[in-house]
């Protein structure tokens, strides 16, 4: 049997998808959402976990690729 598992990004992980995309790090990220440096760096754990990622830049990419 061969299924595809499609994953999908919560609308905050694409949020912050978004701004690795554009290039800003942690500490912008969490100034422009308001949210801690700390809470950050889960979501982008989170993340990198949740697609098997190695880096942001792998994140960036897996934005571009999903963009409309």
């Amino acid at each position: 049997m061969n299924t595809k598992v499609t994953v999908t990004p919560t609308p905050r992980e694409r949020e912050l998808m978004m701004l690795i995309a554009r290039g800003m790090q942690n500490k912008n990220i969490a100034c422009e959402l308001q949210i801690s440096e700390n809470t950050v760096r889960a979501h982008v754990s989170n993340i990198i976990r949740k697609y098997n990622l190695q880096n942001r830049t792998q994140i960036a990419v897996i934005y571009a690729l999903q963009a409309p």
